[in-house]
């Protein structure tokens, strides 16, 4: 697990009396490596009858689910169960009306792979089908929890240099902390930009390398301090 540090922004010093107080922000960042993946699948069908554009729907989401069973995923979080039927229309510009030409019907099959070192053969299978869209990926870390925990311990390590640098700049010394208020979490870089295609000799043949998941912490803190 990598982690980064930054401090910046919001800075103040102010007096009271005696009592000086320094308030700044830190930033801090950890990675953890990518080890879960949701799938959404998009099938959809158009036909002028209603029932038959169910049917095909069904017999496609079938497909899908066929190649799911075979790949190692948690069938607690397997769903198939969404579902849009709509009527679907073109205009003619000759006639200028809309014409009627079938009802879209569109189903929805998320699922979770539970094995990423599987999610390149999990791409290609599904792609293989032919009868849905299948957007990237969402990918995801076990260790999310505990790389949450490093960027806020870094965000405040960072607030408390940046604190110490001013403090020593105005002859003070940091002697306590008065308060400190965690502000944001995030994760960084989209999906998209974590996987990597890389070709090889068979055409057919494709490998996914998962890379980091970034997250990110913030952080204001307010110090007390004193004259050295």
């Amino acid at each position: 697990m990598r982690h980064t540090v930054f401090a910046f922004a919001i800075i103040a010093v102010s007096t009271t009396g005696l009592a000086a107080t320094i308030t700044v922000d830190g930033e801090g960042m950890a990675s953890a490596k990518a080890d879960q993946a949701s799938f959404s699948i998009n099938v959809s069908t158009l036909d002028e009858s209603v029932s038959r554009a169910e049917s095909k729907a069904a017999m496609a989401v079938n497909k899908v689910l066929s190649v799911i069973a075979n790949l190692p995923h948690d069938e607690g979080k397997l769903n198939s169960s969404s579902i849009n039927i709509r009527p679907e229309y073109r205009w003619n510009r000759a006639q200028e009306k809309q014409v009627f030409i079938g009802y879209r019907v569109d189903r929805i099959v998320s699922f979770e792979l539970t094995e990423i070192s599987d999610l390149g053969d999990a791409i290609q299978r599904l792609s293989e089908t032919e009868v849905a869209t299948m957007p990237s990926p969402v990918l995801r870390s076990s260790a999310r929890a505990k790389a949450e925990d490093k960027a806020l311990t870094n965000a405040v390590s960072a607030a408390k240099r940046r604190a110490e640098v001013i403090a020593a700049a105005a002859g003070q010394q940091i002697i306590g902390l008065q308060s400190i208020q965690s502000t944001r979490f995030g994760q960084q870089a989209p999906p998209v930009a974590l996987m990597r295609a890389e070709s090889a000799m068979d055409a057919n043949a494709a490998s996914y390398q998962p890379g980091d998941l970034s997250y990110t912490a913030n952080v204001v803190a307010v110090f007390t301090a004193e004259t050295i």
